[in-house]
This record gives structure tokens, C-alpha cells and sequence, in this order.
């Protein structure tokens, strides 16, 4: 089964045009006429929760320009952050979405550099990069362009960095590389907020780790995963709407089960998140412990040995060198995967769902995202 579909829309696998979508049935209350960047059919129900509908580009040039007027952005640094944060909520990955503006305005990230990121180009097929005081948004963006340039000239190539955070949402990432041809290996590194199975003390973080494929006349296939049980992201929500943490993703100081966010904070070592998997999280930790050493290879410090500088590594191999073989059965065999409802896979319908909502220009955040952002928009209170 596809996962996370948005309830208005039916989703195509056959070809690159995927998406087709019924209109939403709006509810006309909750909507204020003055909140312009507001869609007018802007709540419609999906699975989960009420989302509201926003203008894609107006969002875009509001929230710019406070970056660069308040946290001292360059212009490019801060459209490549925004425009990534937007297409994390169009791709239905919320948790790597607008909630994200909040650690920035608070202050929790010292971007004072306005350089741009410049590789230390190593041999046609391997470059390094220093994101040190550039957001980590803009540094991924440029290294992936960086690492495109170069498989297209060698087949191949190997990027990495260190002092890379905030990494975002690497199945954007991978969207864009498999869109140009290139199979695609992305992994990251974060802050430790993660523990071993059956410990308390954070030792590594969240980790997330992308795989793309490209396929002949059909959508990429993107597999985006945290190796933690939940992420940075779902916490951040979590503390917004003051839900309840889902089962076996958490423990306090003292092992117990963590119900809320305010019952750990992996920062001060107090508890953390736990690797998914449940009884057999030991693997997903295997995983998250060797993203921190290949990436490490970019100068950052595995996540165990401590410190924050944090790494990235991107693999990109241009698969048009190694012959078009199976192409028919690759293509066929995954569109009968997506129509079977026992197959779930983490980001697979992510694209779909993005590229829809960019036809139509909105953004879709859920109604206490948008109480959270609206600080940033400088708009007046809805009714």
C-alpha cells in the first residue's frame, strides 16, 4: 500500500503524470476574509486531522524575507530553506515542514554566515563540503547540485559534508536526483536523541536515511526513513497540539515509557527516543550507527563520540551507463507492490502527493501549524 495518502486524492502509478485530484469539500467556517494567503476552500478533512490550504508563492516571499530581515539570510539561503519546508508539507511530510520555522526564530542555530557553500572538489567523483554557519538546507541543495554536475561527467559521485544541520527532508533530496536520472544513496546525521535498546542515555540521532530510484516512464521510487521510532519533527508537533507520543517510541531518565514530550528531554540527558522496530530495534540502531560512521568520512565526528558537528553524505550513480536491462519488469513489478494494500512503504507516495499540490500552487499545514507560523506571516488573528 502506498503510504500516507491524502484522502482527496487518487493516485496513479502508470506514468509521470500520477496525480489526479477531486475537489476538496470545504467547510465555509473558521476563515477569515482578511487572511488572504488563506485558500478559499481552505479546510478540508483528510485521514488525520483538519488542514487548511495556503498560497504556495505568497508563503514563499513572506517568510524569505523574514529570514533575511531577521536572521540575516543571504536571499538564495533563504528561498532554498523556505521552498524546502514548503515542499515538505506538500509532500505530506509535515514533520519536516513549517513546524521547523520554530527552532530557527527561536534562535536555536547560529547561521551568521552568508557565503555560499564551496566545494573542496577531491577527483571527478568525490567533493567534500563545509556548511559551518550556513544553513543546512542551503548546503545539502548545493551539494546535491554539486554531486548531479559531476555524475553526469563520471558516471558517479561521492559528496559529504560536515557541520551540516539542519539536514531537512532528504526525500526531496532524492526526488530531484532520481528525477535526473541518477540512483541515489542520502544519509544524515543529528543531534543525539536517540538510545540503544533497553537504555535511557542518548547516543545517537534520529538518522534518517533515503533511497531513490529511477524507473523507465513511472515516478521515482523514494524510500525516506528515520532509523528512531519517531522524529525530531513529530515531537515538535507533538509539543504543539500537546498529543500524546505514540506507544514504544520513548523512555524518561528511568527507562519508563515517555506519554509526552515534557517527560524526557534527550538534551540534558533525561531519556530519548528509541529506534524502531520494537523488539528488534537493535537493527534500526545498527543502521543510525552506520550513518554516523560514513558520514563522519566528511570531517563530523560520528554522533557516539559526541560533539555537533554534523554530517551528510550523498551517493549518486547515473544508472543510463550500466544499460537499460529489466526495465519493463522493474517498472511492472513495482506497480503491482503499489496496489498491494499489505506493502507499506515509508515515502513512496510522497511524490505523488507532491506534485499535485504543486499543480495547484497551495500548501497544505495542519490547523496547528498554522497557529504556529502566523507569528512569521505577521497576519491579524481569524475569527
Amino acid at each position: 500500500m502506498i503510504d500516507d495518502p491524502l484522502e482527496n486524492m487518487a493516485v496513479d502509478m502508470s506514468g509521470p503524470t500520477v496525480t489526479k485530484f477531486r475537489p476538496p469539500q470545504a467547510e465555509p467556517e473558521d476563515v477569515a476574509p482578511h487572511d488572504s494567503l488563506i485558500d478559499p476552500a481552505s479546510r478540508i478533512k483528510t485521514k488525520n486531522e483538519d488542514q487548511i490550504l495556503l498560497d504556495a508563492s505568497m508563503i514563499e516571499r513572506i517568510l524569505a524575507a523574514r529570514l533575511v530581515s531577521q536572521l540575516g539570510f543571504s536571499e538564495e539561503a533563504a528561498c532554498v530553506t523556505v521552498k524546502h519546508l514548503i515542499a515538505a508539507e506538500q509532500a505530506g511530510r509535515d514533520c519536516h515542514g513549517l513546524i521547523r520555522l520554530k527552532p530557527l526564530f527561536d534562535g536555536a542555530f547560529d547561521f551568521s554566515s552568508r557565503r555560499r557553500p564551496v566545494p573542496d572538489v577531491i577527483s571527478s567523483s568525490l567533493v567534500t563540503f563545509d556548511g559551518s554557519g550556513v544553513p543546512g538546507y542551503y548546503v545539502v541543495a548545493t551539494m546535491l547540485e554539486t554531486a548531479i554536475e559531476l555524475a553526469e561527467k563520471s558516471g558517479v559521485c561521492f559528496a559529504v559534508g560536515r557541520n551540516i544541520y539542519p539536514s531537512g527532508y532528504l526525500g526531496l533530496y532524492g526526488r530531484i536526483a532520481a528525477e535526473a536520472g541518477f540512483l541515489a544513496h542520502i544519509e544524515a546525521t543529528s543531534p543525539s536523541r536517540v538510545t540503544a535498546p533497553g537504555g535511557a542515555k542518548p547516543y545517537l540521532g534520529t538518522n534518517p536515511i533515503c533511497r531513490a530510484y529511477p524507473l523507465e516512464n513511472q515516478m521515482p521510487v523514494v524510500i525516506d526513513l528515520a532509523t528512531s521510532a519517531i522524529t525530531h519533527g513529530d515531537l515538535l508537533l507533538a509539543q504543539a497540539t500537546g498529543a500524546e507520543l505514540p506507544q514504544h517510541t520513548a523512555v524518561r531518565k528511568d527507562r519508563s515509557p515517555a506519554r509526552f514530550v515534557q517527560d524526557f528531554d534527550p538534551s540534558k540527558g533525561e531519556g530519548a527516543l528509541l529506534p524502531f522496530g520494537g523488539a528488534h530495534a537493535y537493527k534500526a540502531f545498527a543502521l543510525a550507527m552506520g550513518v554516523a560512521l560514513q558520514t563522519s568520512y566528511g570531517g563530523s565526528p560520528p554522533a557516539a563520540a559526541g560533539g555537533g558537528a554534523f554530517g551528510l553524505s550523498i551517493l549518486l550513480i547515473d544508472i543510463g551507463r550500466l544499460g537499460r536491462t529489466h526495465d519493463a519488469e522493474r517498472a511492472a513489478w513495482v506497480s503491482s507492490l503499489s496496489e498491494n494494500e499489505s506493502v507499506r512503504i515509508p515515502g513512496w507516495n510522497s511524490i505523488a502527493c507532491a506534485r499535485a499540490w504543486e499543480a495547484r500552487g497551495l500548501v497544505p499545514v495542519a490547523r496547528e501549524t498554522w497557529h504556529m507560523i502566523r507569528p512569521y506571516l505577521s497576519l491579524g488573528e481569524t475569527r
